[in-house]
């Protein structure tokens, strides 16, 4: 009784914060359980909310991916993403590219897993091209940048096709394109598919471009 007399008397004469900090210390040490567990749940619903957003996503992409590769008579479809890497000791920021969504024709070997975490300063000319609206090739070995050529050619890709897409802001977050595997782009088909009676590059290219802006609209 003495004891908890002086306890009183102690803080009789506390200042207001320290009687303050003592009661939430006792609130916290006697609901820190329960605490924990809301906690707890709301990490997991939060997570359980972030695979639900990327698979409503995935559930809007691929069927526009699956009708780009249909209409380019195409192997492969694909989009590239660009997220942070790892930070350096000075605190900048390495931008890696990750490709995030595939979509692949009958007995084609998936090849998403191997373009995961690229960091873009490996492929910067390839990028330039992409940027320039250059990156169209019906044939690989005309490929300027080495290093893609060269994947390309351990991957067996014999054409390619890839365009950028930019945000409302104008920055760069996509590469969306088209991947030939072991075949050239057979254009009687790829006339039939879109009902055009003759082959005209710019109209094919801006189809192209449309179709993919239509993809990152989705993104």
């Amino acid at each position: 009784m003495k004891y908890l007399d002086k306890i009183i008397a102690q803080l009789n004469t506390a200042e207001w914060w320290v009687i303050l900090a003592i009661v939430f210390s006792m609130v916290l040490y006697v609901y820190e359980p329960i605490i924990s567990k809301v906690a707890e749940h709301k990490f997991i619903s939060t997570q359980e909310d972030a695979v639900e957003v990327e698979k409503a996503k995935a559930s809007l992409v691929n069927p526009a991916l699956e009708k780009l590769r249909y209409i380019t008579g195409s192997d492969i479809a694909f989009v590239v993403l660009f997220h942070n890497g790892v930070t350096y000791t000075q605190g900048d920021h390495k931008i890696k590219m990750s490709r995030d969504f595939e979509m692949n024709g009958p007995g084609i070997m998936p090849r998403a897993e191997q373009y995961q975490n690229v960091p873009v300063t490996l492929f910067l000319e390839t990028l330039n091209d992409i940027e320039g609206m250059r990156f169209h090739y019906n044939d690989i070995s005309d490929v300027n940048d080495m290093r893609t050529r060269l994947r390309y050619e351990e991957y067996g890709v014999s054409a390619t096709s890839i365009a950028p897409y930019y945000n409302k802001d104008g920055d760069l977050v996509a590469l969306i394109g088209v991947e030939y595997v072991s075949r050239k782009p057979d254009e009687a088909m790829i006339l039939w598919r879109n009902g055009l009676d003759k082959w005209d590059t710019d109209v094919m290219w801006d189809l192209f471009y449309t179709k993919t802006n239509e993809i990152g609209g989705l993104l």
